[in-house]
């Protein structure tokens, strides 16, 4: 029994990245920041959940 010979891979396409998708990756927090601001509410104790129900909600809502 012979293996199959290995195909050989197309080259990359570079295709430009959609300005939607620059605009979402610019929007997320680096990984640094999102650990500096969740070592930031462990050390002042965090928020208490109803608070954090309020906010969903208001978000739900549309409240500002």
């Amino acid at each position: 029994m012979t293996p199959d010979p290995i195909e050989p891979t197309p080259p990359f396409v570079v295709t430009p990245v959609p300005p939607v998708l620059l605009a979402w990756v610019r929007q997320t927090p680096d990984a640094e920041a999102f650990e500096a601001e969740v070592q930031a509410m462990q050390a002042s104790g965090g928020v208490p959940f109803e608070a954090v129900i309020v906010a969903v909600e208001a978000a739900v809502r549309g409240d500002s």
